[in-house]
Order: C-alpha cells, then sequence, then structure tokens
C-alpha cells in the first residue's frame, strides 16, 4: 500500500512537472501555423531558450527535424514542412541572409561539387573556424573562389552545417 501512495506521488510530481514545462514552452512564441506542432513534438526535450538565438535556414531545419524524427519524434512526415516553415519565419535569419544563403548554395554548386557530392559537404558538423580551414583548403586544390565569395560559402556553412552543441 505505502509503495502504491509513492507511485502516486512520484507520478503526480512529474506530471505536473512536464505540464508546467510544456504550457511555460510556448507562452513566448508568436502565434502562427506550426507553433501547436512545436509545443507538441519538442517542448518535452527541448526549451524555449535553446532555440532564442538561432538564426539557421530551412536546409539546417529540415536536418535537424529529420534527426529527431530519426531518434523518435512523434512528428508525421506531412507536419514537416509547416513546422519547418514556422521555425524558419521564427527562428531564421530573414530574407537578406536566405538571399546570401541562395547565392552560397549557388557558389557550392558551382565550384565544389565537380569534385565531390553535396553528400560530402552535409555530413561534415564544423564550427565557423573549421569550416574556413576546409574552405581555404579547398581553394589550395584549386577550387574557385574570391576571397569574398569564400566568406560567403564559409559563413552559409557554418550556419548550416554547425558543429554539434
Amino acid at each position: 500500500m505505502k509503495a502504491n501512495f509513492h507511485k502516486v506521488v512520484i507520478w503526480l510530481f512529474v506530471t505536473t512537472v512536464l505540464a508546467a514545462a510544456g504550457f511555460g514552452f510556448g507562452q513566448d512564441l508568436p502565434d502562427g501555423e506550426g507553433k501547436a506542432l512545436l509545443e507538441n513534438n519538442c517542448s518535452f526535450c527541448h526549451s524555449m531558450e535553446r532555440l532564442q538565438g538561432k538564426n539557421y535556414g530551412k536546409q539546417y531545419w529540415e536536418d535537424v527535424i529529420a534527426e529527431m524524427r530519426e531518434k523518435g519524434s512523434p512528428l508525421s512526415e506531412e507536419d514537416v514542412p509547416s513546422l519547418v516553415s514556422y521555425l524558419v519565419k521564427t527562428f531564421g535569419a530573414g530574407p537578406e541572409a536566405e538571399a546570401k544563403a541562395a547565392e552560397a548554395r549557388k557558389l557550392i554548386q558551382t565550384n565544389c561539387t565537380g569534385c565531390h557530392g553535396m553528400d560530402r559537404i552535409e555530413e561534415k558538423r564544423l564550427d565557423k573556424a573549421g569550416w574556413e580551414r576546409t574552405v581555404k583548403g579547398m581553394i589550395a586544390s584549386g577550387a574557385q573562389l574570391s576571397e569574398a565569395e569564400a566568406g560567403t560559402v564559409i559563413e552559409y556553412l557554418a550556419n548550416t552545417y554547425p558543429a554539434a552543441p
């Protein structure tokens, strides 16, 4: 009897903590299509603070969501585009940065994929200094990028394929 009482108390405590965390998670989020998806699929493992300050583009958020789904997130495939759109709009880099990202993708497509596929790039997760070393090494090996273009590519790679936290 005493053991059952302790189980009930623990269950009530855990339920209350999770409910409070779930309720508090979405309080500072702007309304929009995808907010409920974020609250219902992400808040049990991630806090709002983890998202703030992230200025990631569409590709990064798609990669993160794919990884989370592989780890067991209940988010359905049909809901992914709505959540990605919400994350980009809410925690994205904005239209100016998206234009710069498109320029960087074009530079990568033109100057990098002639020697290796995108999969080699997408598999790497480096900090900005790591991407700078990599890009400069590729330039030394013959990649045709100006200094300004290299900076654009490095910035894009560091934001899209950052080192694991």
